[in-house]
């Protein structure tokens, strides 16, 4: 059986980052959704990731990319 045309139980999954983030207002957020969805597999904490995001994105974008990383965990 498919779900999407991928086998079952693959591990791959087909996430539309794109529209994801024009629903938060900023395309640009596409990697950030990517990663969010990405950071359930890899097992680093969630506070590990948005202490990253604090020292790399400027503050006035910090809230958008917590958002995107947490609509990406969703659909990961």
């Amino acid at each position: 059986a498919t779900i999407d045309g991928e086998p079952a139980g693959s591990p791959v999954r087909r996430i539309d980052a794109s529209a994801v983030a024009r629903n938060l207002g900023n395309v640009k957020m596409a990697n950030t959704v990517l990663l969010g969805a990405l950071s359930k597999r890899l097992g680093f904490p969630e506070a590990a990731w948005i202490s990253v995001f604090e020292t790399m994105f400027p503050e006035r974008l910090l809230d958008l990319n917590v958002k995107a990383f947490h609509e990406g965990v969703a659909l990961g």
